[in-house]
């Protein structure tokens, strides 16, 4: 074979690889003893914007999303009961619906705009404090992102576990309309917005946060901070 066509098919396979990467995929129905299932088989090419148009359940599963790849919903789409690891992974989705049902997230996620009327908020206490975690998670120390926290009540709570309701990361900025109010403990130290060590943190909004000083069960420590940073950040 001649360097010219050498040349040419290596042109061809990085032509064909790149429109593999960049292309829709259209995700289908999947029905498993009556539910729309969504399985790790369906998400394998890198780069590809999977869209969803169906409601979809993980059955408790983790699916772990091919490099570069995003998950765009339409209309009322929805993910739900599972897992979901990103890398370098995105969401495009309408703030109208909720996309997710008891959905975590882990791993390397690119989200610009992260809205708290994706999740099945104000369900329980449990679920809000997931889906914030769940929030977060979707923003990463080397990106920009911006939560929208919608007017509502929410009521979340710390634990042994996860003491911090929020942790931040770098350059994100979180506008609060809506109140967030501490269930009552007993831990000894604890924070429902976590900054520490991360930096570019911008909050604001018209919300209000309620720590659990007339509802605290124990009598020891420091109690709940609202905000722990030992860097600078931004409060307007």
């Amino acid at each position: 074979m001649s360097r010219m066509m050498k040349y040419a098919l290596l042109l061809f396979c990085i032509s064909i690889s790149f429109i593999a990467s960049a292309k829709k995929i259209v995700l289908p129905q999947n029905f498993e003893n009556g539910k729309n299932v969504l399985r790790q088989s369906m998400l394998t090419v890198p780069g590809a914007e999977y869209v969803l148009c169906y409601k979809y359940d993980l059955l408790g599963d983790t699916i772990t999303m091919p490099k570069g790849a995003s998950l765009s919903f339409n209309s009322d789409a929805s993910i739900s009961n599972g897992f979901f690891k990103g890398n370098n992974s995105n969401v495009k989705a309408d703030v109208a619906f909720v996309r997710f049902y008891g959905i975590q997230f882990s791993g390397d996620w690119n989200v610009r705009h992260i809205y708290s009327t994706w999740f099945n908020m104000n369900e329980d206490t449990e679920a809000n404090t997931s889906n914030f975690r769940s929030m977060c998670m979707l923003t990463g120390d080397n990106h920009k992102g911006t939560i929208h926290i919608a007017r509502g009540n929410y009521t979340v709570k710390a634990d042994k576990k996860y003491p911090s309701v929020m942790v931040l990361n770098s350059n994100t900025e979180l506008i609060l309309d809506g109140t967030i109010i501490l269930e009552g403990n007993e831990l000894e130290r604890y924070n429902i917005i976590d900054i520490n060590s991360k930096r570019n943190i911008v909050v604001h909004g018209l919300g209000i946060i309620m720590g659990d000083v007339a509802t605290h069960i124990g009598d020891k420590g420091q109690w709940e901070w609202v905000f722990l940073y030992r860097l600078l950040i931004m409060l307007t």
